[in-house]
């Protein structure tokens, strides 16, 4: 009974924290669209020649923000009017940095897509987060993910590791590997420990190590 209660509070524990954890997503993603979406109705003003001196203060002061904000959606390649060479990797914010009053609208324009273009993915990110509210597998596993990543996420804290190696290792494909073959042995075990009790679990582990050994042989 013990133990079918401890694998009970593992499992239900992980999804808590999941549920958690997707909330907090959906949160940051909906401030980010939030901020982006007023942050390109004052870009328009200033398009439209309608901006006052208010707006144009904000959107110099929250530039470096924006950038970072969007992320690879604020990157792309530029061809300038009438240039035969590309920039690679242009920063959006080298169009209003560069603003004055001969500047093309085009380049504003290009600008106003690519934000337009990152407040879409924001809305499909939310809706596919609030999905994932309603499937407990998934809260499961983004509950495990937290738990999995959490030494690496201190290691990273307490700069025994650069923020650099830290986002390598997680990218890395053996490390993403390892997270989801673990996840998966972890639900497993949680759900055969809550229903049956260890004692099939433990039975299954020897069969499958047996067949495992056999296979080798």
């Amino acid at each position: 009974m013990y133990n079918k209660l401890l694998f009970a509070i593992i499992l239900f524990g992980l999804i808590i924290v999941g549920f958690v954890k997707t909330l907090y997503k959906i949160r940051k993603y909906v401030v980010n669209y939030n901020f982006v979406g007023e942050y390109s109705s004052k870009v328009n003003n200033l398009l439209n020649e309608t901006i006052i001196d208010e707006d144009y203060s904000y959107i110099l002061s929250n530039i470096e923000k924006l950038s970072h904000t969007m992320g690879h959606y604020a990157i792309m390649d530029y061809k300038p009017p009438f240039a035969n060479y590309i920039h690679k990797n242009y920063n959006i914010v080298n169009f209003i940095l560069n603003y004055n009053d001969r500047i093309m609208n085009q380049e504003l324009i290009m600008a106003l897509k690519s934000m337009q273009v990152y407040l879409g993915a924001c809305e499909n990110e939310i809706e596919e987060l609030k999905k994932c509210l309603k499937n407990p597998f998934k809260l499961f596993a983004e509950g495990f993910r937290f738990i999995f990543n959490t030494p690496l996420f201190i290691l990273e804290s307490l700069g025994i590791i650069s923020t650099r190696m830290y986002y390598r290792i997680k990218v890395n494909t053996i490390y993403y590997f390892i997270q989801r073959i673990a996840g998966l042995i972890g639900f497993v075990s949680a759900v055969v420990g809550t229903i049956q009790g260890k004692e099939v679990l433990f039975n299954i582990y020897n069969k499958g190590s047996k067949l495992i050994t056999s296979i080798f042989k």
